[in-house]
């Protein structure tokens, strides 16, 4: 009879090895009905417990709200609930917020997020809900970031919707970073805007606001979320708007294929920057929610003249689902091509789709289109989940 050889004996023995644990694990489980196999065979191969390997947020749901969460100390327990039993929400924030204690793993962490008044909103609000100090920078901060390059920010009433920002929770040392942006156009469209300050190009606001803010503050971002569309689109509905006639009917159609390829290479092109910038950081596009339309046109009107109020002219509402929606897949298609072109080692791009799980609330939306705070905390706790599991 021949004798098998090392690497044979060596498939024996696992296979043994296995069905003996699967033999343990059923034993278990018998004993106790409650215990899931999957569980059990995760303790016995010493893997950990699967609750501490999961992400809620990776799995099917429904977004819980608790009573009266207006107020922020009740709007913490929002979460994710999903379906499934064996992967509950750790609820951070809340923690946080109560000030239990954290796994190290998420203490002294820092969350640079580049985008529009939504990622401005979440670290304001985020701060509130976890008892943090928010700071908008602005000129004459030991962080101010623009020192060294041309053009003046002229100071008004509304110049700090585009500072940049940060919130700092002292009690794990966490930071939240805010970018503001204007939209992918390099043409300045809306440099007429009165919270306009330099420079307008979203690359330049990387390389001249958030890297030397970064590098002044002396920490390196975890985690990096980039996004873009909502001034896009709002460009995209003035522009039509101006094609409209006293007879026009006022709906936007969707987008041009020309569009939403200009859209994808110039997301891209950001996607690229960002992450040659933060190569060590865990990168996220923040996907586009759905926003409310029930009375968009008082809020529509912020759009066309500087300050607020009408111009006299009727407007379309800018962000119907349809085109959120065809932005959102040109975003997943730039996310794609650059995965499929970067470096084999590089960090990939991933889409945060947070704005799944709180479809539905926008009947508690701010000003039409704003999210409401209390599910930032669904927000954060997606970051911190991902902080943890890293």
């Amino acid at each position: 009879m021949p004798i098998p050889s090392q690497r044979q004996s060596l498939r024996v023995y696992l296979g043994a090895g296995c069905a003996l644990l699967f033999v343990a694990a059923l034993i278990l489980s018998a004993r106790n009905p409650n215990i899931e196999i999957s569980s059990t065979l995760t303790r016995l191969s010493g893997g950990g417990s699967a609750q501490s390997k999961c992400d809620p947020h990776d799995l099917p749901g429904q977004l819980v709200l608790p009573p009266n969460f207006d107020d922020y100390s009740s709007a913490v327990n929002t979460h994710w609930e999903p379906l499934s039993g064996s992967c509950q929400s750790q609820l951070f924030a809340k923690q946080i917020r109560d000030r239990q204690s954290l796994p190290r793993k998420l203490h002294r962490r820092t969350i640079l997020a580049i985008g529009d008044s939504i990622d401005r909103n979440n670290a304001d609000y985020g701060c509130k809900l976890l008892n943090g100090t928010y700071t908008t920078i602005q000129p004459g901060h030991p962080y101010w970031p623009q020192d060294d390059i041309p053009g003046v920010w002229t100071p008004n009433e509304y110049s700090h919707r585009s500072f940049p920002a940060m919130c700092h929770v002292e009690s794990i040392d966490l930071l939240l970073v805010n970018v503001f942006h204007f939209g992918l156009d390099e043409e300045e469209y809306f440099g007429w805007k009165d919270q306009y300050g330099p420079p307008y190009n979203t690359e330049m606001r990387v390389e001249d606001i958030a890297m030397p803010l970064m590098q002044k503050i002396g920490r390196k971002p975890d985690i990096v979320e980039l996004s873009s569309g909502l001034w896009d689109l709002a460009r995209f509905g003035r522009q039509d708007d101006g094609q409209l006639t006293a007879e026009s009917t006022y709906v936007l159609r969707h987008l041009s294929l020309e569009r939403l390829r200009w859209f994808s290479s110039r997301y891209t092109s950001v996607l690229s920057l960002v992450a040659s910038h933060f190569p060590a950081s865990q990168l996220f596009s923040r996907k586009l929610h759905i926003a409310d339309d029930d009375s968009a046109g008082e809020f529509q009107q912020w759009w066309q003249v500087a300050g607020g109020g009408s111009d006299g002219n009727k407007h379309t509402y800018y962000f119907p689902s349809w085109r959120i929606n065809e932005i959102n897949a040109a975003m997943q298609d730039a996310i794609d091509r650059y995965n499929l072109d970067a470096p084999r080692r590089a960090v990939k791009w991933q889409m945060d789709t947070w704005a799944d799980k709180i479809f539905g609330a926008e009947v508690y939306e701010k000003g039409n289109v704003h999210p409401h705070h209390a599910v930032t905390t669904v927000w954060l706790d997606q970051m911190l989940y991902r902080l943890y599991l890293a």
